[in-house]
Parts: structure tokens; C-alpha cells; sequence
């Protein structure tokens, strides 16, 4: 009886058909529905009850713990003791329930995600929130008055801050590229993947937020410039981002540089919104607390707002030994795809390049859909993933599961999918 139960619970004798695992699947569907939820209410998503059913139903995620798992970890212990001194101030609090929330996020999906199958779910269910969030802005913006000054224009979900719904669509259409190039998918299901992202960029456009709109056009300029030369690409990205992420949040560029940038744009103004004060506001606070900030959530309390730059966010309110630790995950995060071949980096730089202006005017730290999207591809790395002959599965082909043949099949011939750059492995990568 125990052995019949046991067959029954993901111990399959059939060799034809994949082994399931009954926590596994549940954490998987858990982690498909918050992605689905992230980019309509990315509140829902950070609330404690979802921390705490992360916890109870991904159990197995925690004991084989990757470095990229591992860097979320200790960033969210150095946001506990950079929070030590304000405890009792409400938006710390709650901030810091959100860096723990965003790192059980991460440490579930990347424990979620073990082969291209999996992979290509969670990207189809990011996705379908996508594109439920999109419809809901472009019947939003049919009501708009057309009388009024497009400058002052910004659609939106209900309560959700626009910014976020932008960043969430833009990454929407990294998402979509990456499932149709890497998640081993028919021709048919890329296709009907790739349909979504006109109706992405359609209600970005709508949307009115600037640095979606950039990082709109940066991503099509990316896809083909590597189409043409991809080594060439992907070497100027790795050189350029971080330059940038570090000379223009800090000052170094000169802020005064950037205001031609909003020659593009029918919101003009001689600040940015606002930024140019902020970013100067966090320099010197930051100044006064180097290496562990003033807290997290605590510049708002401040100013009344965040700094709009996710590096002097990360640096005045965690300091440089936060920023240093984030700054290593996002590598930790990039290592694998990078060193994954032409797609691999192709796939890399889309989403540095969609992030770039997010990261540098904009809030992401603490983005459900950030953390989440990050996890996926997190875990891409070197190697291939096989499929059965023509590619017409979705999943992998029998007997192939955390990176081994099981002893006793003997594997079928195959065809590699030239798009797929995962490893058939589970735990760390």
C-alpha cells in the first residue's frame, strides 16, 4: 500500500512519462500564479500570507541554496541590521517585510524552475498577467478626454502606481522573447507568445512613462544588432550598463547632461520630474552614511518620495555594503545566461537593456515582478536542453530530469533545439 501511494505521489515506474513530484508541482503553480498576479496587483504578491505559504509549500528551495540564492538571503539579513536603529518607524517596517518577501520570491521560483518546461510556464503566466494588465490600460485610455494635454496623460491599473505597470509590460516583452527563443516550444506556441508583445507596447505607449518607452526602443535596437552581430552586442552592453549605472546615479555623468533626453517626450521640465533634486537630496544623505545607510524605506520619510534611481535607493537606505551585495546578485543573476551562448547573451542583454532605464530613473528594488522575472533567468545557464524530434513538446523529453539520464532508460535519439540554452538540472545554478 505505502509503495502503491508512494507511485501515486510521483514515483513512476513508466519510463515514457516524467517523474512528479507532489510539492514540487504544488510550489510551481504557486509561483504561476503570483506571476500571473505581479503585474496586475503587485501588492498581493507582497503580502505576508504569500511569505508565509512560500515558506510552508517550497520547503525543498531552501536546502539547496544556489549563489544567487544565497546573495538575496544575506542582502535581505543586511536590510534587518541596517534596520535595527528604526524599527519602530512604520514604512521600515514594512520594508523590510518586503526585502524578506522578494528573497522567498526568488529563492521559491528558482527552486521552481527546474527544466525549460517549467521555465516556459511561469514566462506564459507572467505573460498572461501581462496581457490582462495591457487590456486593462487601453480600455482605460479609450475613456480619456482628447481635449486634454497628452503630457499630462498617464493610464494606469486602479491603484497601481503607472510606473509599475509600465516596467511590469516592458518586462512583459523580455519575457515573451525569452519564452519563444529558450522555452523550447513549437513553432506555433512562439508564434501565439511573440503575438502579445504589439499589445505590450501598444499600452506602454499608452501608459506615457518615459523610461518604458526607452527601454522599448533599446530592446528593439538590441534584437537587431545582435541579430547582426552578436559577440559585438553583447560586449558593449557588459561594458556600457554598468558604467552607466554608476556615473549617473552618482553624479559623475552630470545630471544637467541628461534634460536632452526629454526632447523625445511631450512632459518637458527643467528637473525631470522632480529628479535631478531627489537624486541630489540622496548624494548627501548618503554622504552622511556610507557603508550602511539610513535605514530601509526611510529616505520617503525624508522627502515625502522615493529618489527615483534604484542604486542611490539601494545606497542611502542600505549603504555601499548593500549595494555592493545587490550589484552581485544582478551578476550573479546575468553569469548564467551570458555564458550560454549567442542566445544566452542575446537574452541577457534584452533584459539589462529594458532595465537600464528602470534601474536608473525609476523604483525596482522591491518589484515582485523584478525579483520574480530575475529568478528566471537566473536560471539559464551553460548547456542544452533536449527535446523530443520536430520540437512539438513543451516538456522534456522522458527520463531526462535534473540533469541526468535516469541508469536504467536507454535515451532515444534526439534533436537539439538550436534556441534552447538550459541545463537539465535542478537545485543550484
Amino acid at each position: 500500500m505505502v509503495r502503491t501511494m508512494g507511485a501515486q505521489l510521483g514515483y513512476r515506474r513508466d519510463h515514457q512519462l516524467p517523474a512528479v513530484n507532489l510539492w514540487g508541482g504544488l510550489g510551481l503553480v504557486l509561483v504561476c500564479v503570483l506571476a500571473a498576479v505581479a503585474p496586475v496587483a503587485p501588492a498581493t504578491v507582497q503580502g505576508r500570507y504569500v511569505l508565509i505559504a512560500l515558506l510552508l509549500i517550497v520547503p525543498s528551495a531552501w536546502r539547496c541554496l544556489g549563489w544567487p540564492d544565497l546573495l538575496a538571503v544575506v542582502l535581505a539579513v543586511w536590510a534587518s541590521a541596517a534596520a535595527i536603529s528604526v524599527t519602530g518607524v512604520p514604512s521600515s517596517a514594512n520594508a523590510l517585510w518586503a526585502y524578506w518577501g522578494m528573497c522567498t520570491l526568488f529563492v521559491a521560483a528558482r527552486g521552481a524552475v527546474t527544466n525549460a518546461s517549467h521555465f516556459a510556464l511561469v514566462g506564459c503566466a507572467y505573460l498572461g498577467g501581462c496581457v490582462w494588465a495591457a487590456v486593462e490600460v487601453v480600455s482605460s485610455a479609450r475613456g480619456v478626454d482628447p481635449t486634454i494635454d497628452p503630457a499630462l496623460i498617464r493610464v494606469g491599473i486602479g491603484a497601481v502606481n503607472p510606473n509599475y505597470t509600465a516596467y511590469s509590460l516592458v518586462t512583459g516583452v523580455v519575457v515573451a522573447v525569452a519564452v519563444a527563443r529558450a522555452g523550447g516550444l513549437s513553432r506555433r506556441l512562439r508564434l501565439a507568445v511573440l503575438a502579445a508583445i504589439p499589445l505590450l507596447a501598444y499600452a506602454v505607449v499608452w501608459n506615457g512613462t518615459r523610461g518604458a518607452l526607452m527601454a522599448l526602443v533599446l530592446v528593439a535596437g538590441y534584437l537587431l544588432a545582435a541579430r547582426a552581430a552578436p559577440r559585438v552586442a553583447w560586449t558593449s552592453i557588459a561594458v556600457a550598463a554598468p558604467a552607466l549605472l554608476i556615473a549617473i546615479p552618482f553624479g559623475v555623468y552630470g545630471d544637467s547632461r541628461l534634460l536632452w533626453l526629454q526632447e523625445f517626450f511631450a512632459r518637458r521640465d527643467d528637473n525631470m520630474s522632480g529628479r535631478l533634486y531627489l537624486w541630489a537630496l540622496a548624494r548627501q544623505v548618503w554622504e552622511g552614511h556610507i557603508w550602511t545607510g539610513i535605514g530601509p524605506g526611510m529616505f520617503p520619510t525624508v522627502t515625502g518620495i522615493g529618489a527615483h534611481s534604484v542604486p542611490l535607493t539601494i545606497a542611502v537606505e542600505l549603504g555601499a555594503v548593500g549595494l555592493a551585495l545587490f550589484a552581485a546578485l544582478g551578476v550573479a543573476v546575468l553569469v548564467g545566461p551570458a555564458g550560454s551562448g549567442t542566445v544566452g547573451k542575446c537574452l541577457a542583454g534584452v533584459l539589462v537593456l529594458a532595465w537600464l532605464p528602470i534601474l536608473l530613473s525609476g523604483h525596482w528594488e522591491l518589484s515582485p515582478a523584478g525579483w520574480l522575472v530575475a529568478a528566471l533567468w537566473s536560471r539559464m545557464s551553460p548547456g542544452t536542453w533536449r527535446w523530443a524530434a520536430k520540437g512539438t513538446s513543451i516538456l522534456p523529453r522522458s527520463g531526462t530530469m535534473a540533469g541526468r539520464h535516469r541508469a536504467d532508460e536507454d535515451v532515444p535519439p534526439v534533436i537539439s533545439s538550436p534556441t534552447s540554452i538550459f541545463p537539465v538540472r535542478a537545485g543550484s545554478s
